[in-house]
């Protein structure tokens, strides 16, 4: 029996029923494969993921010639750097080498193996009315403002609010909609969102001369903010009101559902609300307080 047909029979996945591609060629290849497919920001991470793969391995690298422990090695270094992004990279890079096997560039997928360390969770932080006018004061951009104010009363994601036009608001019904053929949402899914009366006004007067492509929250009619600046202004204004640092944007769409959650709105109805493709994604948002939980204790105190 020849060497290599031992290497084979011993495990080697390197040359059996593969075809050889550099990273750079697959990450071109796919890339195209699914832009048709996924949103910009997606797009994006995709980016942003392999140019961290071609730093750690090089652009010329074969793609079947990566073996586990050094797609293992690559994911602990890289959570070692950037622990909130490791994971997201991971199933994102998982995804990626799926369709590779498809493609039959790889026998098996390594990242399947693959593990990361398990963090701990921080609780997000909820906002209140006062502490959202509090931030309100200190913008001074209107249509940033506005963005702000309509994300804590629809609980809609940042990419969504920065998408959203004229034509997905029906003030007549009290409903907007999220994505349309164009715009991908995050759960593959358009919904739609029911307005509580101070966004219908919020809207009402925006609405007054646009037209229905315009964009309600852009930097003008037709070019939207970069969503790094929206944050950033949202971030300064929490530092100036000397808030709670844990408070990011995101915390505008945690509040949204957790007081849905926790003023006995059906749990089916503030998973739609919210978009989540899951029921035990809005659970997280149910929040016991410490009265309730002492309460619930003292219970015990009967028992001798």
């Amino acid at each position: 029996m020849a060497k290599s047909d031992s290497l084979i029979e011993k495990g080697s996945c390197k040359l059996h029923n593969t075809s050889s591609m550099s990273l750079l060629k697959y990450y071109a290849d796919y890339y195209e494969y699914i832009s048709l497919k996924y949103s910009s920001k997606y797009l994006e991470s995709i980016t942003t993921l392999f140019n961290h793969v071609f730093k750690h391995f090089g652009k010329n690298k074969f793609l079947n010639e990566i073996e586990y422990r050094e797609w293992d090695r690559f994911f602990l270094q890289l959570n070692n750097r950037c622990p909130g992004g490791a994971p997201v990279y991971l199933r994102t890079m998982k995804a990626a080498l799926n369709v590779a096997k498809k493609w039959d560039l790889i026998s098996e997928n390594p990242l399947i193996k693959v593990k990361l360390p398990k963090r701990q969770h921080e609780e997000q932080i909820s906002l209140n009315v006062d502490e959202l006018k509090s931030i309100l004061d200190v913008v001074s951009n209107q249509q940033i403002k506005d963005l702000i104010k309509t994300a804590f009363y629809t609980g809609l994601r940042r990419s969504e609010l920065l998408n959203l036009k004229v034509n997905h608001v029906d003030l007549k019904t009290g409903f907007l909609t999220v994505g349309d053929d164009k715009i991908i949402t995050k759960s593959r899914k358009i919904r739609e969102v029911a307005l509580c009366n101070q966004v219908i006004k919020l809207l009402k007067d925006k609405c007054i001369n646009m037209k229905p492509d315009d964009l309600l929250f852009g930097k003008t009619k037709k070019v939207p903010f970069a969503a790094d600046y929206v944050t950033y202004i949202f971030k300064e204004a929490v530092k100036r009101k000397q808030l709670n640092t844990k408070i990011h944007f995101h915390s505008l769409r945690h509040s949204y559902i957790t007081h849905l959650a926790n003023s006995e709105v059906p749990l089916p109805i503030v998973q739609r609300l919210a978009g989540h493709s899951n029921i035990t994604t809005t659970m997280v948002y149910v929040h016991v307080n410490r009265m309730e939980l002492l309460k619930s204790v003292n219970v015990l105190n009967f028992i001798h």
